[in-house]
Order: structure tokens, then sequence, then C-alpha cells
């Protein structure tokens, strides 16, 4: 999963390497689409029967 989100240029976001802009609206909506992106990659390829340990994190690539 590191490699394939490292493909995607995620995986720097997941790891926790890159954080949230600041006040720039514009790079903040970039960053939460990339961050969505990332949580739902993550999302699925976690077993349907682990996903229960997820609920309330599940937009949060980091927390994943």
């Amino acid at each position: 999963m590191q490699a394939w989100l490292m493909t995607k240029g995620l995986w720097r976001l997941v790891s926790g390497a890159e954080k949230c802009p600041g006040t720039d609206t514009e790079a903040i909506e970039k960053w939460e689409l990339r961050a969505e992106k990332a949580a739902g990659a993550l999302y699925l390829n976690v077993t349907k029967e682990q996903r229960i340990h997820l609920d309330g994190i599940i937009d949060d690539p980091v927390k994943i």
C-alpha cells in the first residue's frame, strides 16, 4: 500500500510528513482532496471485517 500511495504522490500526506497548509484556502482544498483520495484507497484495502476499526476516522488517512 505504501508503494502504491507513493506512485500517486500521497504517501507524504499519509505518513504525516506533509501537513495541511495554513490559511491558503485553495491549497487547503487541494490538500483535503488528496487526503480523501488517500483515505479512500486505504479504506478499500482493509478487509470488510476490519473496517469496524475505522469508524469515525474514515476521512483521516494519517489515523487510518
